[in-house]
């Protein structure tokens, strides 16, 4: 039998309903061992892998931080002991949270706390909020049902910059439950003059509520950026774009300016 009809001859026998619970066992195995579904945890999800990478690979002058969904600073805790010449940014626009950010990053001169959220308009929106637990909210209301409401002020990236005359970021990281889309096209200008080193976004769950894919953030930064995928014990590149790429569990990516 030759080889080609010898492999067909075994797909047919391998594809069968009695080999399905494992082959979605494997798949849901081989997601793990890439790191998917790890999207919680700074110890756990290789966000300490990227600002190893950062502190080995940024220029010494004094850099520009971006912390886009600070909560109540965990992120910015990490950057500020890694960078302490940095001037970080910590966006959190929700009013209560952003009370405990201010609280917990009292002590860090170099921590700016914004109680605004980044997006593709100037604007104000309504961000859902768990009542029971404040520190999760989002711009998109899922079925889980966020009930309680509060309403924010949203500003563009670049819009910020220009009120703030900074001309350059040196890391923007994004953790805004499926809103990291808008904030790149808040940020086209930036974007365009090659403005922003490094990039880090999370993709998951909550992009079926904003209904973006991954194609979308890979059209917009492929020309300039080289795209990782992050997961515990390092980052990992991707080459090109494939739809399976398209997958709806947590995941960081960290995206790094192509050299001219």
């Amino acid at each position: 039998m030759k080889t080609k009809e010898s492999g067909l001859y075994l797909q047919k026998k391998l594809n069968h309903v009695f080999f399905q619970p494992f082959y979605e066992n494997l798949y849901g195995f081989s997601l793990n061992g890439m790191g998917y579904g790890y999207g919680g945890g700074m110890k756990t999800n290789g966000e300490l892998k990227v600002i190893d990478y950062l502190k080995k690979n940024l220029p010494k002058p004094r850099n520009i931080f971006f912390d886009v969904g600070a909560n109540i600073g965990e992120y910015s805790f990490f950057l500020f002991n890694s960078f302490k010449t940095a001037k970080i940014y910590s966006f959190e626009p929700s009013l209560k949270t952003f009370n405990r950010l201010v609280e917990n990053v009292k002590e860090f001169g170099g921590v700016k706390p914004i109680n605004i959220g980044l997006g593709d308009k100037n604007e104000k929106r309504i961000l859902y909020i768990d009542d029971k637990q404040s520190s999760i909210s989002a711009l998109h209301n899922r079925k889980v049902n966020l009930k309680g409401k509060e309403e924010i002020n949203i500003m563009k990236l670049d819009t910020f910059c220009k009120m703030n005359d900074i001309d350059k970021i040196d890391f923007l990281k994004m953790d805004v439950e499926g809103n990291e889309f808008n904030i790149l096209l808040g940020a086209r200008e930036m974007l365009k003059n090659r403005k922003i080193y490094a990039i880090q976004f999370e993709f998951g769950i909550r992009n079926i509520d904003s209904k973006t894919f991954f194609r979308d953030f890979w059209d917009i930064l492929n020309k300039d950026y080289e795209i990782y995928r992050v997961f515990n014990k390092g980052i990992c590149k991707i080459d090109r774009y494939s739809e399976k790429l398209e997958i709806f569990t947590g995941m960081n990516y960290f995206c790094i300016l192509k050299l001219i």
